[in-house]
């Protein structure tokens, strides 16, 4: 299911691909999917989902990098929000 979440969200298919990684992430935890999962929600505009989600992973991530990168994303939509 993270493999085809994730080759909706290359697609274009966001709603999809929300739907395909978070029933992957029921099952199990994986860094990658969680990823996916937040930019599938950045690029439906809803910044908040994305938030949150970046905000799991940069906690719960087992690697650093993907933990790097969930912080970068969650202040690149920081600055980026209106105030």
């Amino acid at each position: 299911l993270a493999a085809a979440g994730m080759q909706s969200l290359v697609q274009g298919r966001l709603g999809e691909a929300v739907d395909r990684l978070r029933a992957s992430l029921a099952r199990q935890s994986d860094d990658a999917a969680w990823l996916a999962l937040g930019l599938a929600h950045e690029r439906r505009g809803q910044p908040d989902s994305a938030m949150q989600v970046y905000r799991e992973l940069a906690v719960a991530a087992q690697s650093a990098g993907y933990a790097a990168t969930a912080r970068r994303r969650l202040d690149s939509l920081a600055t980026e929000r209106p105030r």
